[in-house]
């Protein structure tokens, strides 16, 4: 069997995605060993520990008591409890991959008999992250039997990795939809053993060939993003050549990230693009790169407003304020304040802080808009005598800024329900002059149609 999936399988690592109907005979003849995972595993690791099991068993015998040996089973353990999972999910995966196949052209009404109750890859990364991160303890023994545990420990891993890559390249030559699955389950062992900023490409060249291919890198790059291993992604990119920019030359990690979180935003996955951009403001901040670090703030107060986080969008800004006084994007990171805090209805909070931003120099490039806010505002709050200061401050010093055209606006309707006509029409005809290419133009003309026809029913009365 073992050389009828070698003329298979083929000698190149990007061969390795087959044709159903050869895909299906190599799950044939594979289900005994799936279908016997548990005894199977436990033979391969015997065999893949060697003269190593009986030396650290013998350390175990004479140190039986020892809190870190005792702490050390219990991460084996745990080891062993992670690889039982993640077969689990592969043998579930392939059965229904196989049950498709089958299944084609016949009733489908029997159902599907693959148990329903597997975690993805993803969430048995989340569920044990917490357990692997923590440290271990040194046991009490000399430098030679700590050497032992070291190798038996590093031993059993690559054992258990290597036994689930094994599985996972099966089921990966099935179709691409499995494919991705596959890699997914068969990485996450070594990223929960390899922690985030210890990646490199010694550890991706530890990996299989197979994972190592056109095919799979890609999904391993994506799948760490989402799993928040970006600097685990941001190797795999540059093993592939594929994080570079528009001009060919390779990124720097903090463009990357950002360049990642934007995708991951893109893509909805708003938890993950969170994480990039943390770990991209560290960086710039560590490096004394301001402005990319504001430029992160303001990226991350962005997502946290498209989640439904605008407080806390609101916060991420002004942190911005006093952390980076001096920056050139100070009056840009004071409007997006103000608007985040109009989005969480912090009205009051906004009559306060508006005035002083108004006045502050810094913020200069962006007073339209920090003015413009405040007047919504005031107008929420019914303060009709301050809101008629800050629509005359901003009309005199910006006439032909497009957000004047709300204020004409809103002063129109104010005149109509004063029944003040000529003055609401008198409003509408600057909106149309000064703001021919105002959004409420088409509105504007509506009304005043209507205030035309209004006045030549009177007229004829």
């Amino acid at each position: 069997m073992r050389h009828d999936m070698k003329l298979i399988i083929g000698n190149s690592p990007d061969r390795w995605l087959l044709q159903p109907a050869v895909a299906v005979l190599l799950v044939l003849t594979c289900g005994v060993a799936f279908a016997a995972s548990g005894d199977d595993y436990a033979s391969f690791k015997r065999d893949a520990l060697g003269t190593l099991q009986p030396k650290y068993a013998a350390i175990v015998a004479a140190n039986s008591k020892d809190p870190a040996l005792i702490e050390l089973q219990q991460r084996l353990d745990l080891v062993d409890k992670v690889v039982g999972m993640l077969s689990g999910r592969l043998r579930s995966s392939g059965a229904a991959s196989l049950d498709t196949m089958l299944a084609t052209g016949l009733e489908s009404s029997k159902g599907s008999r693959v148990p329903k109750n597997t975690m993805s890859a993803a969430e048995i990364l989340v569920e044990y992250d917490a357990e692997f991160s923590a440290g271990l303890s040194r046991p009490q023994v000399s430098e030679e039997q700590f050497k032992v545990l070291l190798d038996y420990y590093g031993a059993a891993v690559k054992a258990a990795e290597n036994y689930v890559a094994k599985r996972g390249r099966i089921m990966g030559m099935m179709d691409e939809k499995l494919a991705a699955d596959a890699i997914q389950l068969t990485m996450v062992l070594p990223l929960l053993h390899v922690p985030d900023q210890n990646w490199s490409i010694t550890q991706i060249n530890s990996l299989p060939d197979w994972m190592r291919s056109a095919k799979a890198l890609p999904m391993i790059e994506s799948f760490a993003l989402s799993v928040k291993r970006p600097l685990a992604a941001y190797q795999f990119a540059l093993f592939q050549k594929s994080a570079i920019d528009k001009a060919g030359r390779t990124l720097p990690p903090i463009d990357y990230l950002r360049a990642a979180a934007g995708k991951l935003t893109a893509a909805s996955e708003y938890h993950g693009a969170i994480h990039c951009l943390k770990i991209a403001i560290d960086m710039a901040d560590t490096a004394g790169r301001a402005e990319d670090a504001v430029a992160l703030h303001l990226q991350r107060a962005e997502v946290l407003s498209n989640i439904g986080h605008p407080k806390l969008a609101a916060e991420e800004a002004k942190s911005l304020l006093s952390k980076y006084a001096e920056s050139p994007s100070f009056g840009r990171a004071a409007m997006l304040r103000l608007k985040y805090l109009y989005e969480a209805e912090q009205l009051p909070s906004i009559a306060e802080e508006a005035p002083k931003y108004a006045e502050d120099r810094r913020a200069v490039t962006h007073l339209p808009q920090i003015l413009y806010i405040h007047w919504q505002t005031l107008r929420r709050l019914d303060r009709g005598d301050d809101m008629k200061k800050i629509q005359d401050l901003f009309l005199s010093r910006f006439p032909e800024h497009p957000l004047g055209a709300d204020m004409y606006f809103a002063s129109a309707m104010n005149a109509l329900a004063a029944f003040n006509y000529q003055e609401a029409a008198r409003m509408l005809d600057v909106i149309e002059y000064r703001y021919p290419k105002s959004k409420i133009v088409p509105k504007v003309k509506e009304i005043q149609e209507r205030l035309r026809k209004m006045s030549e029913q009177s007229a004829d009365k």
